[in-house]
């Protein structure tokens, strides 16, 4: 089902069920369609993350003190693009399938994955009294998260890291309405899929509402290509948010 406009639930165990089947056709040539899909043009999804990486990278500042979560990591791929020596890196998952491609992929010392969903991070993270993070990146995991934990996540961000923390948030977002795919078949995807396309209007509302501790300094379009943003109803659209900026 397509649904404008409305507020409605996705199931997550779908979801989980899609990974797994998309985590069986994960190519070690391309390994990125496994999360960012293009089945078909897989040099799309490769020229995405080069601009991504080249574009974002840069405002992250990461240096030898970062303390990098990334939500949602997938198969590594942002563990991929930093290159440069930090502190320590956790990449989170629900799918056990892609956070098992992530540590065969990655095996610096520093660098650890767990397999938690993005709402149960935030105890994890004092479960295991992992120190705050400097950095938090949330590349394309929004979209299949219901609103209450969207807001959830948003609300845990303020005890996940430390004063000054730089957070990414990049999602595809519906350009003029909200858009739901609920138990939706895609062709291209040869697989069911369920996903919430919410507008840049509303995640601005609830980062407003449910992360105040949080400045947005910087925001946009990732893409201003037709071939890569390819899509009629969306567009990835980006936030970098800086924590407690007035504060010395």
């Amino acid at each position: 089902m397509r649904i404008v406009g409305e507020q409605v639930e996705i199931a997550y165990e779908k979801t989980k069920v899609f990974y797994a089947d998309r985590a069986k056709k994960y190519d070690p040539e391309h390994p990125y369609i496994s999360t960012m899909y293009q089945d078909n043009h897989p040099e799309i999804a490769e020229e995405r993350n080069q601009i991504e990486i080249a574009k974002i990278l840069p405002l992250l500042q990461l240096d030898s003190h970062s303390r990098v979560l990334d939500i949602g990591c997938g198969v590594g791929r942002w563990a991929d693009a930093i290159s440069q020596e930090i502190d320590a890196y956790l990449g989170c998952d629900f799918s056990e399938e892609l956070i098992s491609i992530s540590k065969q992929r990655n095996k610096k010392s520093n660098f650890t994955f767990a397999c938690v969903s993005a709402p149960q991070i935030e105890e994890f993270y004092h479960k295991n009294q992992i120190p705050p993070a400097t950095h938090v990146i949330i590349s394309g995991v929004m979209m299949y998260l219901n609103d209450r934990d969207v807001k959830q996540v948003f609300q845990a961000l303020d005890g996940l890291t430390q004063d000054h923390a730089v957070v990414y948030l990049r999602e595809p977002m519906g350009l003029s309405d909200r858009l739901t795919l609920k138990e939706f078949y895609s062709e291209e995807l040869q697989h069911e899929y369920n996903t919430i396309y919410r507008t840049k209007e509303e995640y601005l509302a609830m980062l407003t509402e449910n992360a105040p501790a949080f400045t947005i300094c910087e925001h946009g379009l990732m893409f201003d290509n037709a071939v890569l943003n390819n899509r009629k109803e969306t567009a990835q659209f980006y936030f970098i948010l800086r924590k407690n900026l007035g504060m010395k």
